[in-house]
């Protein structure tokens, strides 16, 4: 059987790597990618952009599925 999980992929060099990249879940069932430095200012940034969030993962703990 076909293994679906994928390995983390690398990224790219020109991207901060000092910075976490979170997923940013909404109420609304959105989602999208931030990178910063923690968690709270993660939070911060989605709650000054308008949107509601409901959770918040940091993608390196993330599974990527295809």
């Amino acid at each position: 059987m076909e293994n679906m999980v994928k390995p983390k992929e690398r990224v790219p060099a020109d991207i901060e790597e000092d910075k976490t990249a979170f997923i940013i879940y909404n109420e609304d069932k959105s989602w999208f990618l931030l990178r910063v430095e923690t968690m709270d200012e993660a939070i911060a940034q989605a709650k000054s952009k308008g949107r509601e969030p409901r959770y918040v993962v940091e993608e390196k703990l993330s599974t990527r599925v295809r």
